[in-house]
């Protein structure tokens, strides 16, 4: 465990590895946690899509459009952070595929989760993962969380069979033996090799137990450890 750190980052899911990726392409030492044996969290025990409004792939949303779904969906006295999050989601998208191995893909037909509110789309605001090859990743990427009866198949993939009868089986299984994963493992791969890459320590089995001013504290098998860290990031997952 380091001494010190410019940032600790608690979480490995897809909030605390970007959270970790800016800092570090921004010039800063990072340090990011996991209290589990493995990375990834529910990230990579989810289908891995994130809605992204406004995002390069869509080509026709427009901020106001999404303003306008979103519009009293959350109270008004966070105005801030919505209009925050619609100016710098679409940012945050380029930036992870500038800066990781992680790739996104257009889900057209994917639509709003209400799609009786006002200037809902049929369409193009959430993100899948393209498939990735761990084999050409971090050799974390062997780490990360896979869950129960887990398929390496994308929404596109799915969307083109539907059920199980009539997935194309043969290329699933080529897929787990060749190391190739999609959804939230997938995911979680790309921005653990962008974050390695970057120079982040990784250290899973290590729980963030308290912060106070310029400190972080942490639980992990060697014992418990003060890291000097002007700043701390809790980014825990949103599940209690």
């Amino acid at each position: 465990m380091p001494a010190r750190a410019d940032v600790v980052v608690a979480g490995s899911g897809a909030a605390g590895l970007t959270a970790a990726l800016a800092a570090a392409v921004a010039g800063a030492s990072v340090l990011l946690l996991e209290r589990g044996e493995r990375l990834g969290g529910t990230t990579a025990l989810s289908g891995g899509r994130v809605w992204v409004p406004g995002n390069h792939l869509s080509g026709t949303d427009t901020p106001s459009a999404a303003a306008a779904y979103l519009d009293g969906v959350f109270s008004g006295q966070y105005r801030h952070m919505t209009e925050a999050f619609l100016r710098t989601a679409p940012e945050m998208a380029l930036f992870v595929e500038r800066h990781s191995a992680h790739r996104f893909a257009a889900c057209p037909r994917y639509p709003d989760y209400d799609p009786s509110r006002p200037s809902a789309t049929a369409g193009g605001r959430a993100l899948d993962t393209e498939p990735i090859d761990t084999g050409k990743l971090t050799p974390l990427a062997a780490d990360i969380l896979v869950p129960p009866g887990y398929l390496p198949m994308s929404f596109a993939d799915w969307e083109n069979w539907r059920y199980p009868d009539r997935f194309d089986w043969e290329l699933l299984r080529e897929r787990e033996r060749n190391g190739i994963r999609a959804g939230g493992v997938a995911l979680v791969a790309g921005l653990l090799d962008g974050v390695v890459k970057a120079g982040v320590r990784v250290v899973a089995g290590a729980r963030l137990t308290g912060a106070r001013p310029g400190s972080a504290i942490a639980w992990h098998a060697g014992g418990v450890s003060t890291i000097a860290a002007p700043a701390v990031i809790l980014a825990t997952g949103g599940f209690d």
